[in-house]
């Protein structure tokens, strides 16, 4: 299972809105034809990473699937944080 093939899927299953974690594993999952314990903390890893990466926005703690949500990021706050993380990153060294 290549890591770009779970993106591209869990991608797909993301929407605005958020959604639990746990819901997008087991879409995930089903339609990759995967439900081994492997294969689905391959999943939960790759949506750490999505985050990660600010592909998707999360709420809760991700290692909790059915107490954490995530959702497409809001291009709005995106580039909020985006602006914000500028801002402390160069209160941080000084300038």
């Amino acid at each position: 299972m290549s890591p770009e093939l779970v993106d591209e899927a869990i991608l797909a299953h993301c929407k605005p809105q958020f959604l639990k974690v746990a819901k997008i594993i087991y879409y995930v999952a089903n339609k990759l034809e995967r439900s081994s314990e492997e294969a689905v903390y391959f999943i939960s890893d790759r949506i750490k990473a999505l985050v990660a990466a600010e592909r998707l926005e999360a709420a809760g703690n991700l290692d909790w699937w059915t107490y954490s949500e995530v959702r497409l990021p809001n291009k709005k706050s995106s580039g909020a944080v985006a602006a914000a993380r500028r801002r402390n990153e160069t209160t941080d060294q000084g300038t």
